[in-house]
């Protein structure tokens, strides 16, 4: 009898967490090896401060995309995840942003976050094919999707430097249930469609401090070679409500998708 292949891989329920950065090959050549090793140094700053120093620590196949990082990580960690990670990763970057200033006004890092979760291959080996499968493609399709970039967008770049998009298993598993801090309503319902591809779910986005666009920002979002150009947007709208009171309105529906993690290049 032949061995089956597919049977030696440990699948272990996870928390994933994918970050992606707004309009990376923006910046200078000279500049980006500085930000993409900025990236991993932020968000360990962030889970620090949010009380998840052991979940970095423990990451399990974490993928640096050069101008975005993913991670895998236990799911107890998931409460945390979703509140306070995105508002202390707003504050983080809001520092970030003081010093990247203070060489040049140009320079950004304004980051896309997607939390999921589910079943992956986990052997805590470090294999090449921890962490592949179905719950870790559809997280880096809701880090590509329109409504959460469209977040970024359409808001002042020198306020808003996080977006969240948050699945919708993880919105009932967690959020709805009130396992963690972030209120349910502070959450505004969008559809993750991608066109072109099989894949369009409902999701969840929460903006820690929204705020509207003006003439002269960084709305520039450079598609990636093999992405389609954005369709008009369509559908309704959701108004999310940070932590400052502000409230911000994003259109939900439509799009242009890249599979990877990777940021836009």
């Amino acid at each position: 009898m032949t061995p089956d292949p597919f049977a030696a891989h440990p699948y272990e329920y996870r928390a994933i967490v994918g970050v992606d950065t707004k309009s990376f090959t923006g910046n200078p050549s000279s500049r980006q090896p500085y930000l993409s090793a900025r990236i991993p140094e932020v968000l360990e700053e962030a889970f620090a401060r949010s009380g998840l120093t052991e979940a970095w620590k423990d990451a399990r196949f974490p993928q640096d995309t050069g101008d975005g990082h993913v991670i895998g990580t236990d799911p107890r960690w998931l409460p945390s995840l979703v509140s306070p990670f995105p508002d202390v990763l707003q504050e983080v970057l809001e520092e970030e942003d003081r010093r990247l200033s203070a060489v040049d006004r140009n320079l950004r890092m304004r980051l896309r976050v997607s939390i999921h979760a589910g079943l992956l291959p986990d052997s805590g080996q470090g294999l090449r094919t921890d962490g592949k499968g179905k719950p870790m493609n559809d997280a880096h399709r809701l880090l590509d999707s329109t409504p959460v970039r469209e977040a970024l967008k359409d808001s002042n770049p020198d306020v808003t430097l996080v977006a969240v998009i948050i699945s919708q298993h993880v919105f009932e598993s967690f959020v709805q249930e009130h396992f963690t801090k972030l209120h349910p309503s502070r959450l505004a319902p969008v559809e993750a469609r991608v066109e072109g591809k099989v894949f369009a779910e409902r999701a969840w986005l929460y903006v820690p401090k929204p705020s509207h666009g003006h003439p002269g920002d960084d709305s520039g979002d450079p598609a990636r070679p093999d992405s389609n150009p954005p369709a008009t947007p369509t559908g309704g709208t959701g108004a999310i409500i940070g932590n400052r009171g502000a409230v911000a309105n994003h259109n939900t529906v439509g799009g242009s998708f890249s599979q990877n993690v990777g940021g836009d290049r």
